[in-house]
């Protein structure tokens, strides 16, 4: 999934111009950025190179200080968002975008499985025909029809039809020829009236059945059915199933291909268009002055960089957050009580919501067919149950604005906070530590966030205005879990 190619030579470029401003912001904040995370503030820091020229080029003599913070701003914005830690953080070139991600059909029909069924893609696994490439069928539809000349009075059918499609598009069925049934794996299900009727083969081409309701002969080479009922007749809403093997090593030299079940690969896109975030300050001249003149020279206008900036991505990650817990979909919301049974200590039943973590982690699993959750991100009473668990390690979080990283949980779960959450609820979802396609949500960063230089007017009042531009989008709900703590 991507809407910006990381290997393409704009983004080797990029990264390569940015390195030297990149590596300082890492240095600053003592962190090491992530691949991901680098390569979408190359892209940021870019686009909002371009708009600051632009600016200079409209508003030339204002631009003076605004060249000096303005790619600061962009990089703390960027080097501090918790977002990246938990969802997929892309850059986006364009305000418009396109997310990409591979789909993986079965092309033809065998057995229950149908020709465009999708059993995974580059987010989950859906299902898995555990027969589609062996010489089992399983669950066959059978078709009856009435029989004509020497089969009239009975009814005929054909095992083994596979249904080809070349792109999606069905191109006619063909049959087993060259590739025999073999004797004594026939099992044909008749249900008629809600009761079920099961008839084998003898290994002698006879079908037989022990409730002597149906009679019939199955070719072998050629998968011919054709069936006989006494004291009963189908009716409209009968099905009849298959299973059965046939002989997969088997070759004909007069047949013109040989019938192997295939997989086909499709190219998926999602859009995703960046919107805007805004806002403005207005503040007077003699507040300006004042803060100047009584407070060591204090600059009003870097001090509002800076609140603005932390208020920006506390606003990014809290939506983030708040956009996994709603769209979660791995399956109902886990519940975990804090009320302590009677005989048990207080320090053995926390100990027990790592447990209800885990289970939500298996939830995903079996959702998703693929992978573990491996974080939570809760409120504020969350945290403290948290870190009563034996084994919590805590994160110093004496001095955070908005959401933070908490610790982790002895079973690798890392714990993030949110004051924005009710203060009992939790979501518990998954992003691929080593790849930046693995994840169910993703972050596009056009712009963290973009500024105009102060004005003052005739009114003496100081005028600023912030914004930000981002996309989100999401690929696969079933990644996340939402949790509550009850009995709080």
């Amino acid at each position: 999934m991507n809407n910006v190619a990381y290997n393409d030579s704009k983004s080797v470029r990029l990264m390569e111009g940015w390195k030297t401003r990149i590596s300082k912001l890492e240095a600053a904040t003592g962190k090491k950025s992530s691949l991901e995370r680098r390569l979408s503030l190359a892209y940021a820091l870019n686009n909002t190179k371009k708009a600051r020229d632009y600016h200079e080029a409209i508003q030339t003599p204002d631009a003076g200080l605004y060249k000096i913070f303005a790619l600061d701003i962009v990089g703390a914005v960027v080097q501090n968002l918790i977002a990246p830690e938990i969802v997929s953080m892309q850059p986006m070139d364009n305000t418009i975008g396109q997310v990409l991600y591979l789909e993986y059909q079965y092309g033809t029909t065998k057995g229950a499985t149908k020709a465009g069924d999708v059993f995974a893609d580059t987010r989950n696994f859906y299902k898995s025909d555990s027969t589609y490439s062996s010489n089992q069928v399983v669950n066959e539809p059978v078709a009856l029809t009435a029989g004509t000349g020497a089969d009239e009075g009975k009814y005929v059918a054909q095992l083994g039809v596979m249904e080809e499609t070349i792109n999606g598009v069905a191109t006619g069925l063909r049959q087993f020829q060259a590739s025999p049934i073999n004797p004594t794996t026939v099992s044909l299900t008749f249900t008629h009236e809600g009761q079920e009727l099961v008839v084998t083969d003898d290994g002698a081409g006879a079908l037989v059945d022990a409730t002597n309701v149906i009679s019939g002969t199955i070719n072998y080479v050629t998968g011919k059915l054709v069936v006989g009922f006494t004291g009963m007749t189908p009716a409209e809403g009968d099905t009849v199933t298959a299973d059965y093997s046939y002989a997969i090593t088997y070759v004909d030299a007069g047949a013109s291909s040989i019938r192997i079940p295939e997989i086909q690969l499709k190219m998926k896109k999602i859009p995703i268009i960046a919107q805007p975030r805004r806002l403005k300050a207005l503040w007077s001249f003699e507040s300006q002055y004042i803060l100047s003149k009584e407070y060591g020279g204090a600059n009003i206008e870097e001090i509002m960089n800076a609140t603005v900036a932390g208020e920006i991505m506390h606003e990014i990650d809290s939506e983030v957050m708040t956009d996994l817990y709603r769209v979660a979909g791995a399956g109902p919301e886990q519940t975990w009580s804090s009320a302590v049974p009677r005989g048990i200590s207080m320090t053995d039943h926390y100990n027990t919501f790592k447990i209800a973590v885990d289970k939500c982690c298996a939830k995903i699993y079996k959702a998703t067919r693929r992978v573990r959750g491996n974080w939570l991100v809760g409120g504020v009473n969350v945290g403290t149950v948290c870190s009563s668990v034996v084994g919590f390690k805590a994160e110093d979080v004496a001095d955070v604005n908005g959401p933070c990283f908490f610790g982790t949980l002895p079973n690798g779960v890392k714990v993030y906070l949110n004051p924005d959450f009710d203060d009992d609820v939790f979501v518990v979802g998954y992003k691929g530590r080593n790849d930046m396609f693995d994840t169910g949500y993703i972050l596009g960063m056009y712009m963290p966030v973009m500024t105009i230089p102060m004005v003052q007017l005739e009114d003496m009042a100081g005028r600023k205005g912030w914004a930000a531009m981002y996309g989100k989008v999401t690929v696969n709900n079933r990644m996340y879990i939402r949790g509550r703590i009850v009995n709080n």
